[in-house]
């Protein structure tokens, strides 16, 4: 196989037994030792590049149901996880937890599984040359091929190898999970709701889900019996009332680019490249096209008998306009704002507004004085600060206000530019 059609093998860890599965061959068994690596170590070759799916079973793991405290930091997560799985189990040393990477506020599912057994796992695949695609337990497995056929409240029983887990749930939340050896569906559910009871959370009844569990007798009130297979159990609309689907798989996923991707990356450089070849002929063809343009026209003018004007000769009218742009920007501003600022040096005169005309060499100033002898005073010192000449009162206009009378007044004067 390819690394862009890999295949997918199916390897179950059990209680003593390692099962190898392959797509159109019989699943092949050996037995398990107690050290994993070696057991690990004798399965036969398997194609390179492959994703590895593990399941291990119930029996190596250990389940049990948390609700995040008010306040937990994100950093406190793995510590507080540690400290209920010693309250419950004892002793954390040699075990993985993971929570429910999904659930944050309602109470979720946590899966333990022994660091030896994840660490046998991951060296056999990378000496093997597989990608370990997903790692996780009999009861997850079982539940998530489940999901599209659980819609009721109810609790689901997985039954393999001599163990029963059981996980009950209520309202999308979960309410207990228990996995107990050589137990009957029956009797471990009848012993779960007096403890469901004790904290406020029996359910008044729902649908047990029977995975790989027959014969079931002597359900409490308000239990009935379903039996489902998650191969071939239909997808129930409407409103569902089972948990979402556990997020509980100890594979380190990064992002990797599938065959999907990779088809579409090549899909995507094949028309870069295409945009960028039809982008060079199209310039080439405006390149042609100029050059072209440019002998038709030398054509034309030797037919009409016109000399090509000599490159760098500038004509009269053609430089007018730049020369008065020069003038303009040779003009004295500071020697104009000083004289402005000069003129308006007194508490009778105030200066709000000054529009500069550069191409005709005007300047309007519009402004208030106190009365008329002060505005005709400003006119003159402006024409004797010099820079600006013919000072003229445009308009004026008197504003009577409640409490001082003023002179709104506009000028005109014209701009000495320096030569």
């Amino acid at each position: 196989m390819s690394r862009l059609w890999p295949e997918r093998i199916r390897l179950h860890i059990g209680p003593a037994s390692l099962r190898v599965g392959r797509r159109g061959r019989a699943d092949l068994e050996l037995p398990l030792a107690a050290d994993w690596p070696a057991s690990l170590a004798a399965l036969p070759e398997l194609p390179r590049h492959a994703h590895l799916e593990v399941r291990v079973a119930d029996c190596h793991a250990r389940y049990f149901r948390i609700l995040w405290p008010a306040g937990l930091q994100r950093g406190e997560r793995d510590s507080w996880l540690r400290h209920r799985f010693v309250e419950i189990f004892g002793n954390a040393d040699g075990w993985r937890v993971l929570a429910d990477r999904d659930a944050v506020v309602h109470p979720c599912l946590a899966l333990a599984l022994p660091t030896a057994l994840l660490a046998a796992v991951d060296d056999f695949s990378v000496q093997r040359g597989m990608r370990l695609h997903s790692l996780s337990a009999d009861f997850v497995d079982s539940y998530n091929l489940l999901d599209g056929g659980l819609a009721a409240d109810g609790a689901l029983a997985c039954a393999r190898d001599g163990r029963l887990t059981l996980g009950l749930w209520q309202g999308g939340r979960w309410l207990a999970i228990r996995s107990l050896a050589g137990a009957s569906v029956a009797e471990s559910l009848a012993g779960l709701l007096p403890q469901l009871a004790g904290r406020g959370e029996q359910p008044a009844g729902g649908t047990l889900y029977l995975a790989d569990a027959t014969g079931v007798a002597g359900l409490p009130a308000g239990w009935q019996a379903e039996a489902v297979d998650g191969r071939s159990s239909p997808r129930r609309f409407g409103l569902r009332r089972a948990p979402p689907p556990l997020a509980l798989d100890f594979a380190q996923r990064g992002p990797r680019l599938g065959w999907v991707g990779a088809l579409m990356l090549a899909a995507g450089v094949a028309a870069l490249a295409g945009v960028m070849h039809e982008y060079e002929v199209l310039e080439n063809q405006r390149d042609e096209a100029l050059r072209r343009g440019e002998r038709f026209r030398r054509a034309i003018d030797r037919q009409a008998g016109l000399r090509p004007a000599a490159a760098g000769v500038v004509s009269e009218q053609e430089l007018r306009p730049a020369l008065g742009v020069a003038r303009l920007l040779r003009r004295d501003w500071p020697g104009v704002f000083a004289a402005l600022e000069g003129a308006a040096d007194d508490p009778g005169i105030a200066v709000l507004g000054v529009e500069l005309e550069g191409p005709r060499g005007t300047v309007k100033l519009m402004g208030e004085a106190r009365n008329l002898p002060e505005v005709f005073a400003f006119a003159r010192r402006l024409e004797g600060a010099g820079g600006l000449a013919e000072v003229r009162l445009v308009s004026y206009a008197f504003q009577a206000s409640a409490s001082v009378p003023s002179v709104g007044f506009t000028l005109a004067a014209r701009w000495e530019g320096r030569p």
